[in-house]
């Protein structure tokens, strides 16, 4: 044969071999590439007729992805659908235009890959409930973050339990596979029912349910508003934490405290609360929200402060007794030479000053006996040992004649006893003195302060108007300013009597250094002026409160509707 001929049979054999291979490749990756398909299929009724609903709307959403398809019934009620893959899914039914309403339905299956499967509902006739109204949190001034809605059966106080109905509605519940809003709930018709409410907020919650029973005929359509049911449970909340407080602060006026300011606050708080009950029966709800807020705060400072104030006061017994018992070995190593009369009467002193101290300080009052009396021999013991360690370090390790450390200082404290014992009348003033000043020092240091505003005038701003800056407390927010709700300026408005003018202002969150909302250019230097933050007020109501349309000398002071002016 020919080379060249050869050489071309060979190519040509090569080629059709590639060609093959590439052919079987990519059959192998088709074939193990693509997923087995996971058949579902079913029927739609309703359950009192028992016949098949056309144009009911199947939803299949896969749990962990955004995999979701939707399907329609047709005239027999049947429905088809392939989906990729498995896994778990929610099956969600539902007839969304209809002369009759019905309740939606809704499995959660576990689906295999390349499996089929048949799932049939029925529909029972549906009511709806729109819920009305916010719930509010004591502890958070700021918007509820979602709901959730439970169905209950009213007679059992249970979780209402029908074949494939789901009970959950809200933010939480089914009301975004049937996209509808999160405040409807669609409850089954001519049951008795009852609901739970579920609200969330920033780190807070609440629940509370609804004992009132609903009962609704198909198609019916009701609102309800849980305003009233929210604010009720939070004036419970704040009864019981005002009992608390006031039974904490009793408790602790009765062992002794001084209390008077707290006394005072507490008040102010109940009657915050009386305030807020009479306005809840009246239907003034922010009004109402308001006041409670108010003695929430007072109530919650009392309460920390008093909590603080007992730990604090307990927690010193451990110094005072170890204190007393050392006051107790010096009064004894000065009055006494003998050293077995120093040990003896050093436990009498000892136990003289405990029991002025016992009576006297309150933080005794506060601790267990048994508790105390641990404390008494865990000092004495402690004060022992550090006294049998110093006569061990400071002892004479020679026999040279020299003055030890130890007999220096009993040298010291027998000199200082008998220049005492001359001047008797001067150690007594003296001892007397310094009883005066500590005790003047434990009872100006144990004595509640009180708290207010401070006024006073400086000269150099220029205002007429005599103002306060209100807003929250920032308690470590990054945020510079936290602007008060709207419940508490309508709040403050029933006030014109004292107050002239309410200029709530607002402030966007200041941006980092590097990445400025913008600049201002001087016109004289042509320097940047870097803007991080906005505070906006309407010009106007500035203007009332400072007075700064005053201080314009060239040119005029803004207008409420200018919009090319800083």
């Amino acid at each position: 044969m020919h080379p060249l001929k050869h050489k071309k049979s060979f190519l040509k054999l090569i080629i059709y071999t590639f060609i093959i291979s590439l052919l079987f490749v990519l059959l192998f990756v088709g074939f193990v590439g693509c997923p087995e398909k996971t058949f579902i299929q079913g029927n739609i009724i309703d359950f009192v007729t028992k016949l098949p609903l056309k144009g009911a709307r199947v939803v299949i959403k896969s749990e962990r992805s955004a995999e979701i398809k939707t399907i329609y019934t047709d005239e027999r009620g049947k429905y088809n659908v392939t989906i990729e893959g498995g896994g778990y899914y929610y099956i969600t039914v539902w007839v969304p235009s209809s002369h009759i309403l019905y309740t939606p339905a809704e499995r959660y299956e576990y689906l295999e890959r390349g499996q089929s499967y048949t799932f049939d509902f029925h529909l029972f006739r549906g009511a709806v409930v729109n819920i009305k109204g916010d719930c509010y949190f004591l502890e958070d001034p700021d918007p509820t973050f979602g709901y959730r809605f439970t169905v209950l059966d009213a007679e059992t106080g249970n979780i209402l339990s029908l074949d494939q109905y789901c009970p959950y509605y809200g933010d939480w519940g089914i009301n975004s596979r049937l996209g509808i809003s999160n405040r409807l709930i669609i409850i089954p018709a001519w049951f008795n029912i009852s609901l739970f409410i579920e609200a969330l907020g920033r780190g807070v919650y609440q629940s509370f349910k609804i004992e009132k029973s609903i009962s609704l005929q198909n198609g019916e359509h009701i609102e309800l508003d849980i305003t009233n049911k929210s604010l009720a449970k939070n004036l419970v909340i704040l009864r019981n934490l005002i009992e608390k407080t006031s039974y904490l602060l009793e408790y602790l006026k009765n062992r002794g405290f001084y209390l008077h300011a707290e006394e005072e606050d507490l008040k102010v708080a109940i009657n915050w609360l009386e305030n807020s009950k009479s306005e809840l029966y009246e239907g003034k709800y922010a009004e109402c929200y308001a006041d409670m807020r108010q003695s929430y705060l007072i109530a919650t400072n009392i309460s920390e402060k008093l909590k603080l104030m007992q730990i604090d006061a307990g927690s010193s017994t451990y110094f005072i007794t170890f204190f007393t018992f050392i006051v107790s070995l010096i009064l004894s190593h000065f009055i006494f030479e003998k050293e077995s009369f120093k040990k003896i009467f050093s436990i009498i002193f000892y136990g003289a000053l405990l029991i002025i101290m016992f009576f006297a300080y309150p933080g005794y009052n506060l601790i267990d006996p048994l508790v105390f009396l641990i404390q008494v021999f865990l000092m004495m013991l402690i004060v022992f040992i550090a006294m049998e360690s110093f006569k061990y370090i400071f002892r004479e390790r020679g026999k040279e004649e020299r003055i030890s450390t130890k007999e220096a200082t009993g040298i010291t404290f027998s000199l200082a006893k008998r220049n005492l014992k001359r001047r008797r009348l001067d150690c007594i003033i003296m001892i007397v003195s310094l009883s005066v000043l500590i005790a003047s020092f434990i009872d100006l240091t144990s004595i509640s302060t009180g708290h207010g505003l401070s006024v006073y005038k400086n000269p150099q701003v220029f205002s007429y108007n005599e103002g306060i800056f209100i807003r929250p407390h920032l308690g470590g927010n990054p945020l510079s300013f936290i602007p008060v709700s709207k419940e508490f300026i309508n709040s403050l408005s029933q006030y014109s009597e004292l107050i002239d003018t309410i200029a709530p202002k607002s402030e966007n969150q200041p941006v980092r250094v590097d990445k400025p909302l913008g600049f201002l250019i001087d016109p004289n230097s042509g320097n940047n002026i870097t803007v991080l933050g906005v505070l906006g007020i309407l010009p106007e109501e500035e203007s009332k409160a400072t007075r700064l349309n005053e201080t314009v000398i060239f040119g005029k002071y803004l207008c409420n509707d200018d919009t090319d002016a800083v």
